[in-house]
């Protein structure tokens, strides 16, 4: 485990009950507010299930965010799972991300001269494109949270454009290039990761051809104290 350094700080998040989950984006949370309690309609940053995480009466962590286009100015940030928060919302990522790249966590993404995010790929969109003196690497970035028997597993539901990125990266190595795949694993019970081929088998076909090509791909556990994210460790593929 590295030093304790925030990937990022979190201020003046306000708890609440998570209600119900009304459509991929939308949810019902309860609140406090003045010492009354009230129901508020906030933005879920996050496409996947999360069906061990957002469900009725489990606790979240929101945020109020002004000059916003949402119809909704809050967003849940934190689900509570065993007395422990996991990150729900996918904006922190590239963040997150970009604060890695910048630090002593992973040997083969350390400090690159130049740092491009969203590159055209082909018909895809990469999220970063790490320049250095004498290479380049493509990397994307994978958002992480369920976790069964310790096992970090991805993706909790069917996805054609992880699938697709990972082709892609393949390409990338095949033709001599250089690219890897940045999994941010939120829940701290994980102690492996593997993709999880029995919900989603043509993504992990994807992941392993992937892999063998030479795309490298780090697994990173992110931990949560008090009010920031740290890096942990890489965790074993499995």
């Amino acid at each position: 485990m590295k030093d304790k350094i925030s990937l990022y700080t979190f201020k003046n998040l306000v708890k609440g009950v998570f209600i119900e989950r009304e459509n991929r984006f939308l949810a019902s949370v309860e609140i406090m507010e003045k010492n009354k309690r009230r129901i508020v309609k906030a933005h879920v940053h996050d496409p996947g299930r999360l069906k061990e995480l957002l469900y009725k009466n489990n606790s979240v962590l929101m945020r109020f965010v002004r000059n916003q286009t949402r119809k909704t100015a809050w967003e849940v940030v934190f689900a509570n799972l065993n007395n422990k928060w996991v990150l729900v919302n996918t904006i922190f990522h590239s963040e997150i991300a970009n604060r890695i790249f910048n630090n002593n966590y992973i040997k083969h993404l350390i400090s690159p001269d130049e740092i491009k995010k969203e590159v055209p790929l082909n018909d895809s969109r990469i999220d970063f494109l790490l320049k250095f003196a004498k290479k380049e690497i493509w990397v994307e970035v994978k958002g992480c949270t369920l976790v069964k028997n310790h096992i970090a597993l991805f993706p909790d539901a069917i996805t054609k454009r992880g699938k697709k990125h990972f082709d892609e990266l393949r390409k990338v190595v095949e033709n001599g290039g250089q690219a890897a795949v940045l999994f941010l694993i939120f829940n701290e019970e994980a102690t492996g990761f593997k993709p999880y081929g029995k919900n989603d088998p043509e993504f992990a076909k994807s992941f392993y051809a992937a892999k063998k090509a030479g795309v490298n791909i780090f697994p990173a556990l992110i931990k949560f104290d008090n009010n920031f994210l740290y890096f942990y460790k890489l965790l074993k593929i499995l």
